[in-house]
């Protein structure tokens, strides 16, 4: 350990403070105590309000009581819907878009970017997957307590979030009165795979009252199962041909791939906390946090590569010049069947403490995290040619055939290749904070607020692989041969569309668990993966921060906030390799410091008891990823593709402006808007450019900061119960919510100012609810329409690709049994709603068509 972790950690633990300052600063989010809580939650005849009311009205104290400008969600309000990871719960957030991964939420964008810091409790955390945050799958919303989403910084918040912060919250087992015992059992079914799979969660905690002052100790478990399927049609991107007309320049896709993955996705999340307060002016807490996430996906796909074919005649041409219908003569196939694994596992550990002592309060919060991750592709492949291979792309979803060809004959069958890559990722930080508050009597500044934190953190990556070429016909070893297992692809919606789905695999079963046995088969001896070089990185990253705060307020209570200066010094060490000019690989190792400056001011004006007025203005830094500052270059020989990172990337910068306009007009219902305006510095976008390696072409994607951006954007909110409704009619309510986001930014594409990757200009949630008699129930819509998703390479020049815009529908019922016994009913992707990209947004260049499960959930959840 170095000295100043060591010096950090004796002054902490001398002090004997407890939560974390950054965990003191994010209660900024909800001044109100658990008490203050519980009598928000009490109507005017002093009935106390559970539920989805319950849920609403805490989100909505944290909201007025923040000086910031954050939006919350409370446990109840996760655990309503079909939420299986944090994401899908953020996906109503206003101002939050979100990508979708397998029918569920992957990556968040918080105000039209993706760079969002993300921290559990105050603490930074993260995944070991090459990124700087947290993989939200990983963590099963059943753990969390709440989320705050920060949209406007303030110095005594973690830097790092260019977009927002996101800090997850999970319980504490003094918040609980006493014993708690409560657990949720689901079962999940997902109706194009199939399956049904288990959902658990509980939860034990308990506080007593000792000679030596309260001690509490909590314990919460989540694992979750879901089995899925997806169906993807994914056609191959334009190209000028003068093969398929005679005489005529068109232009037409260089090909065709169908692709269906089967996955397996585990959960398991365990966190437990213990409490101690032996005064009323200290308190000492110790928590453990462990997230495992397994994705096991079988993934079976044709690929027919059309590129200088030639083409019976009759071929349907468009207006514009595209290729819209075509029978290619000869068409090659390529068969992959294919493992693609993911496994994450995160651990941190943290003790801190808060000490009070009339004017001062200290605290301070040790932590130690670390992550592994690893992604296995295990692969192998077989081919054919197709005598006459036709294609369809005016079809309700684009079409092909092999118009009888019997590909399920061995004979028509070769054995191509077997291809293995594995890549192993690790990271850990050490991170230490101590931070004081000193409350001032009378006047217009109310307290002085100082801190100081430093992380040292750590991530690497290697990879590990091998290629074996056959050639062997599919006679040679008929024993590691099967029917494609999706051959009902894309029938639920194809609308009787013709489709490739008829073909010979290797079970992927097969080469997962016993590839030694396929390598033998196929005539090789058993061979291990090995090394690659050019794959491996090591980044080592010391930050120490130091900030100020003031916090202000009238004695008449108008106007209040906050207003401060964060510094960072950042220190980076990279080491790994590169491709050498003159041919072979070679060390590179780049070293680098720099200074931020972060200043930040949020202001509230409390223009009546219900009307309030936020101003806020900030600096804000996100430094790149740490998978993007790889010298490391990963080459895909099958699909003539790669990538590699850049290790002089910038931080990306920006300058911020937000204003707010917030109406509480009623206990848990409000009305309210925002204006927000970034001027983004150093964006990072991805460019393709050809290169060639040992003589073959690859089209490779490097990160390369651009010349930067503008967001500005709107949001506007509105949450209700109907309580003034007679009877019954009380218990329904509604929440609504639109985020407009403008973007534009210098990119790769020639001529073009695009904007950002994967920001929809239009978002917005409608969620009706129904709570009374027992009875609880809601209605979700979410919409977000036509993004920037992709760039591709027409004749060697950058082109966008667009995804259309789409809409998802949750639904959940429940009913209380009895006050202590709920069961619930849940769907999520009811619609079954197709999603759909094409090249230039144009419709007669589809790019791709993809359809996930619907997920009907069932459950009983207790409390004793």
């Amino acid at each position: 350990m170095k000295n100043v972790g060591a010096y950090l950690c004796t002054a902490a633990l001398g002090a004997l403070i407890v939560p974390s300052a950054s965990a003191l600063a994010q209660t900024a989010a909800g001044t109100a105590t658990d008490a203050t809580a519980a009598a928000l939650n009490t109507d005017d005849s002093g009935i106390v309000v559970t539920g989805v009311r319950a849920s609403l009205r805490s989100a909505q104290e944290r909201k007025a009581n923040a000086s910031q400008i954050v939006d919350s969600i409370v446990a109840e309000d996760i655990g309503k819907l079909p939420d299986q990871n944090t994401t899908d719960a953020l996906q109503r957030v206003t101002g939050v878009q979100i990508e979708r991964d397998y029918g569920e939420g992957s990556t968040v964008y918080v105000r039209g970017l993706a760079q969002v810091n993300t921290t559990l409790n105050g603490r930074e955390i993260f995944t070991a997957q090459g990124s700087r945050g947290l993989n939200l799958q990983d963590i099963p919303a059943e753990l969390l307590a709440g989320l705050d989403v920060y949209k406007s910084p303030s110095a005594n918040l973690i830097e790092g979030g260019l977009g927002g912060l996101i800090d997850l919250r999970t319980r504490r087992p003094l918040d609980f009165k006493g014993l708690t015992v409560a657990g949720n059992v689901r079962g999940i079914y997902s109706d194009l795979a199939k399956e049904l799979t288990p959902a658990i969660s509980g939860l034990i905690a308990d506080r007593w009252d000792t000679g030596a002052g309260e001690i509490g100790a909590l314990v919460s478990v989540s694992y979750q199962q879901r089995k899925f399927r997806s169906d993807l049609i994914s056609t191959g991107t334009p190209a000028s041909s003068t093969t398929i007309v005679p005489g005529q320049t068109v232009v037409a896709p260089n090909g065709a791939y169908d692709v269906t993955p089967y996955g397996d996705r585990r959960r398991l999340g365990i966190s437990g906390t213990l409490q101690w307060k032996p005064s009323p002016n200290l308190e000492i807490y110790f928590e453990g946090q462990y997230a495992r996430f397994n994705n096991l996906n079988d993934n079976y796909g044709g690929s027919v590569g059309l590129g200088g074919l030639t083409a019976e005649p009759g071929a349907t041409v468009a207006a514009n010049g595209d290729v819209t219908k075509a029978t290619y003569l000869n068409a090659p196939l390529t068969v992959l069947s294919y493992a693609y694994d993911t496994r994450d596992r995160m651990t941190q550990f943290a003790g801190g403490g808060k000490w009070t002592n009339d004017k001062l309060t200290v605290s301070t919060d040790i932590s130690y995290t670390k992550a592994t991750g690893s992604v296995v592709f295990n692969s192998g492949f077989t081919g054919a040619t197709i005598p006459r291979f036709s294609v369809d792309n005016t079809a309700f979803v684009p079409g092909s055939s092999a118009n009888g060809y019997d590909l399920l004959s061995q004979s028509n069958t070769n054995f191509q290749f077997l291809l293995y890559q594995g890549t192993q990722n690790k990271a850990d930080q050490f991170a230490g904070t101590l931070d004081a508050s000193y409350a001032v009597d009378g006047g217009f500044l109310k307290a002085i607020d100082v801190g100081f934190r430093y992380g040292n953190r750590s991530a690497q990556s290697n990879q590990t692989s091998f290629f074996l070429f056959s050639g062997a016909p599919g006679t040679a070893a008929p024993s590691i041969l099967a029917a494609n297992p999706a051959s009902d692809f894309f029938s639920r919606a194809s609308q009787g569309t013709p489709l490739l789905s008829n073909y010979l695999v290797i079970p992927v079963p097969m080469l997962r668990d016993h590839l030694s046995e396929v390598q033998t088969a196929l005539g090789f001896t058993a061979t291990d993966p090995v090394d690659g070089p050019l794959a491996f990185y090591r980044v080592t990253e010391k930050t120490t921060a130091l900030y100020a705060m003031a916090r202000f307020g009238t004695p008449n209570g108008l106007v209040d906030g906050n207003v401060g200066l964060r510094y960072v010094h950042t220190q980076t060490a990279l080491n790994g390799n590169r491709t050498l000019s003159g041919g072979g690989v070679g060390p590179i190792s780049v070293n680098s410091s720099y200074d931020d400056f972060l200043p930040s001011a949020n202001i509230r004006f409390n223009l009546t008891d219900k009307l309030k007025l936020r101003l806020a203005a900030s600096k804000v830094v996100t430094r790149p990823n740490f998978s993007d500052l790889s010298p490391s270059l990963t080459l895909n020989s099958v699909q003539q593709n790669g990538s590699a990172g850049n290790p002089y990337l910038k931080p990306l910068k920006a300058d911020q402006l937000d204003a707010s306009l917030e109406y509480y007009f009623a206990r848990g219902s409000s009305l309210y808007g925002a204006l927000f305006y970034k001027k983004v510095r150093n964006f990072i976008s991805v460019n393709p450019s050809v290169e060639v390696y040992d003589g073959i072409t690859y089209t490779i994607s490097r990160p390369d900061n651009n010349q930067g951006g503008e967001i500005k954007g709107a949001e506007v909110g509105y949450q209700q119960f109907f309580d003034f409704l007679p009877g019954a009619l009380s218990g329904l309510g509604l929440q609504a919510n639109y985020t407009y986001v403008d973007s534009k930014t210098t990119s790769s594409i020639v001529g073009q100012t695009t904007p950002l990757q994967g920001l929809s200009k239009h978002t917005y949630n409608l969620v009706g609810m129904y709570e009374k008699y027992g009875v609880s129930a809601r209605v979700a819509y979410n919409w977000r329409s036509t993004y920037f998703d992709s760039t591709y390479l027409f004749n060697g020049v950058g082109q966008p690709s667009f995804r259309r815009g789409y809409g998802w529908l949750a639904a959940s019922i429940g009913y209380d049994v009895t006050p202590r016994v709920t069961i619930s009913l849940e769907g999520n992707n009811l619609t079954r709603v197709i999603r759909r990209s094409y090249y230039n947004n144009i419709d007669s260049r589809p790019h791709e068509t993809q359809i996930d499960d619907r997920q009907i959930i069932f459950g009983v959840r207790f409390k004793l």
